[in-house]
């Protein structure tokens, strides 16, 4: 009975070793292997969705490219119609030829750049000028509608004509009496 006892004793610690070396070997690994699917399966949709994501803004950028393309020469014609902020000298030439056209006498003088802040938080910059300018009446509202029609973005402010009287003018002389001193401000929208 000692034998048999111990061979019953023998046959179930094998027992007992098989399964635990089966739960360690082949249960364990199992389980994780599925947890791992699940893992991987989880980074695989990450991973498509990712690439969704970026095929997607790719497609985006593509398109914004076109659109720039596309919408790139009228931004080039927009520019006309500011002033270089740095170097006026171009709106000031266009001013001095634009008087002598009109045959009035101008003077000019920059105040400098300012900005402006509008309701969508951009900021706009300008360029002011103080122009002082002698004529006519007749050659000074061609003067100013010859600005108004200009390709510059401009707003005449602060306007102030005054009839200039001349001691020797005669009351036969009509042009001496229809001069006029003008003074105005001119917001000029900048680049």
């Amino acid at each position: 009975m000692k034998k048999e006892f111990r061979k019953t004793y023998i046959i179930s610690l094998f027992f007992v070793g098989f399964f635990i070396a089966s739960t360690i070997f082949l249960i364990i690994p199992l389980v994780k292997g599925i947890n791992g699917i699940e893992k991987d399966s989880r980074d695989l949709i990450i991973v498509k969705a990712d690439r969704e994501f970026f095929s997607e803004e790719k497609n985006n950028i593509e398109k914004l490219e076109n659109t720039f393309k596309e919408i790139q020469p009228n931004i080039e014609k927009t520019n006309v119609f500011f002033v270089s902020p740095e170097v006026p000298v171009d709106f000031i030439s266009f001013l001095e030829k634009l008087a002598s056209e009109s045959d009035i006498f101008l003077k000019i003088y920059p105040s400098g750049v300012s900005l402006v802040e509008n309701s969508n938080k951009n900021l706009w910059s300008f360029l002011n000028f103080n122009l002082e300018a002698f004529g006519s009446f007749s050659d000074f509202s061609k003067f100013i509608e010859k600005l108004e029609n200009s390709s510059y973005l401009i707003q005449v402010q602060n306007l102030n004509i005054r009839k200039v009287k001349t001691e020797f003018s005669s009351s036969s002389d009509e042009k001496s009496s229809d001069k006029i001193n003008a003074s105005f401000f001119l917001k000029v929208f900048a680049k």
